[in-house]
């Protein structure tokens, strides 16, 4: 089930369909969440999908009501928050934390502004068990936020810009450039046991 959720995303995002766009067929707002949406509200579950639809420059808010409908941020970090609270050991704890900033890694590939206001447990002061986590996580997204991009980081964005809607992954290839610059321009995760697998759960609510 895991892989044909990804190859019917590959399909949609190949026929130019925005993964976070709120509207549905007839233009009208939908009361259902966005594949974006979801995916980053269940991004420990869902991870293959989280990482593919980022990869492929999805944006991290509604594509048409911006942050004001919902920002993939806060989403990511409210479900980081929750899962660490359940989680059985310190190993599953830092595959988590490790998960979510591989996925604000990706979205800074397209410059992306990751609209970083969050409310986070206070360490010392709530019981959270990794609030000095939560926190340590959020401030280096917000050191690199406050910084200017570098301008390599500039020309892959925009030339990743310029190739979408579409089929990136395969535009990327086809592009007459050494196989270091097309990874640079579409960087791959790395590999690690599990990560390419949906983790099934009875309710996602």
């Amino acid at each position: 089930m895991g892989n044909f959720c990804l190859k019917a995303t590959q399909l949609l995002l190949s026929h130019g369909v925005d993964p976070s766009s709120c509207l549905n067929a007839d233009g009208k707002s939908s009361v259902m969440p966005t594949l974006t949406q979801t995916s980053l509200e269940h991004f420990d579950l869902l991870f293959p999908l989280a990482v593919l639809l980022i990869r492929s420059g999805a944006s991290l808010v509604c594509s048409h009501h911006g942050d004001s409908c919902w920002s993939g941020y806060s989403l990511l970090f409210q479900r980081l928050h929750t899962a660490l609270q359940q989680c059985p050991d310190k190993s599953h704890a830092s595959e988590l934390l490790e998960q979510a900033e591989v996925l604000l890694d990706f979205a800074k590939v397209d410059l992306i502004a990751l609209h970083v206001e969050v409310k986070l447990p206070v360490p010392g002061r709530d019981p959270h068990p990794y609030a000095q986590a939560l926190k340590d996580l959020h401030s280096r997204v917000e050191e690199h936020e406050a910084n200017p991009p570098a301008l390599q980081s500039f020309c892959r964005a925009f030339i990743r810009s310029h190739l979408q809607p579409g089929p990136l992954e395969d535009r990327v290839k086809a592009l007459p450039l050494p196989d270091k610059l097309k990874d640079f321009i579409l960087p791959e995760p790395i590999p690690k046991p599990g990560w390419d697998c949906f983790k099934p759960q009875l309710s996602q609510r």
